[in-house]
């Protein structure tokens, strides 16, 4: 599960958010901005980017500590 919905796609869906978000933060072949001067322009949306993919990380232990203290509770349950 971690492989399927974490680590493989996340990459990808962190850069399809970033091109949506940010579309003049490109770089070449040799690493360098493509324009510069329109990416830094787009600083604040790269921001949200960031913002995205730490809630995502925030988000993902919460839900496994809900997760685990749900089936512990339907454990003593039984």
């Amino acid at each position: 599960m971690i492989h399927l919905f974490g680590d493989v796609p996340g990459p990808i869906i962190v850069g399809v958010i970033k091109d949506k978000l940010a579309p003049l933060c490109d770089i070449d072949s040799d690493g360098n901005f493509i324009d510069f001067d329109g990416c830094r322009g787009e600083s604040g949306k790269i921001r949200e980017t960031l913002a995205i993919v730490f809630a995502w990380l925030i988000l993902c232990p919460l839900l496994s500590l809900a997760a685990a203290l749900v089936a512990r509770r339907k454990g003593k349950q039984q």
